[in-house]
């Protein structure tokens, strides 16, 4: 994954709801590093 800020090459473990096969994902930058978030609307918790 790219660093959003810097553009760096950055390794973050993969979360299980990650979809492989997606272009993009969206992620959060905090200080502890990259966080993949879920798609919005993907959760079943919505219901």
């Amino acid at each position: 994954m790219l660093d959003p800020e810097t553009f760096e090459s950055v390794t973050v473990p993969r979360p299980d709801y990650l979809d492989t096969g997606a272009d993009e994902v969206p992620v959060l930058k905090s200080r502890a590093g990259l966080h993949v978030l879920p798609e919005h609307g993907a959760s079943d918790d919505d219901a």
